[in-house]
């Protein structure tokens, strides 16, 4: 199941056109110890809303919320959510995804997608960069 919500989490953010958002805040005054951060959709493919992932049989195998600050939820196709947690950024061209089950540490080898083209019926396909590559079909629903 976290290979399923890996691949269909970023498909899903992979699914639209990146946002050229720089959002690194700088403050002249700030602590030394405050950590800057950067919003996920800065140069790539990826970019905050909400994905419905499909398989190549056109089921939905659920649908990744992807927040502006970088993490994730993921809703199975039944409508409940998913235990644990997300996070994506764009790198290198291509959106990255990690998933976190509940009791587990981050794992420091995201699973990598990369945007495909359009097929007629709107959905955007997708492709791991996995040993044995995977295909998912992301439909955009929000912005």
């Amino acid at each position: 199941m976290k290979t399923l919500i890996l691949m269909t989490a970023s498909l899903a953010l992979v699914a639209c056109a990146a946002e050229n958002d720089d959002a690194e805040m700088a403050d002249a005054g700030a602590d030394t110890d405050m950590v800057v951060e950067e919003t996920a959709a800065a140069d790539g493919p990826g970019m905050a809303g909400e994905y419905k992932i499909y398989n190549a049989e056109g089921e939905l195998e659920g649908t990744a919320t992807n927040m502006a600050d970088g993490t994730y939820t993921w809703t199975n196709p039944d409508g409940s959510m998913a235990e644990g947690s997300g996070t994506w950024e764009n790198r290198d061209g291509m959106m990255c995804v990690t998933w976190v089950e509940p009791g587990e540490t981050e794992d420091d080898n995201p699973r990598c997608w990369s945007k495909g083209e359009a097929g007629e019926d709107g959905r955007v396909v997708w492709t791991s960069d996995a040993e044995e590559p995977e295909t998912a079909y992301v439909e955009m629903t929000e912005a």
